[in-house]
């Protein structure tokens, strides 16, 4: 838990913000902030709010629109009801939801961060599994 501290240096006060961390074992008195005098720090709470000195921006809006469609749409169990799994961890349906969201936030290749040496599963027109077989399979029809 953070406190607010006074250092006196040079016969001057400075305020400081510390908690109390490890550090090889043993609790260490570590400084979140300095806050400078007390004159400084009325002076700073007492202007006007103003740019912020930092921001980070984060859009998230695009993948709430996403997620909100696919709850609209019953996706999850509509892949559920037509790929079956047994009853244990996340079903097929909230894999691929989950899948399909990140590829969303993040669309790049995943073939980079395969890991070397390990053959990478295909889907393509020489490998077992086709992705038009599976539509077909999952709409009832041969």
């Amino acid at each position: 838990m953070a406190s607010l501290t006074a250092k006196v240096v040079h016969g001057h006060r400075y305020w400081q913000i510390i908690t109390s961390q490890r550090i090889n074992g043993k609790p260490r008195q570590v400084v979140l902030a300095h806050l400078g005098t007390a004159d400084a720090l009325l002076a700073r709470l007492q202007q006007k709010p103003g740019e912020p000195i930092k921001a980070r921006i984060q859009q998230f809006g695009f993948l709430a629109a996403a997620w909100g469609l696919a709850q609209r749409l019953q996706l999850v169990s509509l892949i559920d009801r037509h790929v079956p799994k047994r009853q244990q961890g996340a079903s097929v349906g909230q894999y691929l939801l989950l899948a399909a969201l990140n590829r969303l936030t993040s669309p790049s290749s995943k073939a980079r961060a395969w890991p070397p040496g390990i053959g990478r599963p295909r889907c393509g027109a020489g490998s077992r599994f086709l992705a038009s077989s599976f539509v077909r399979s999952a709409s009832g029809t041969p």
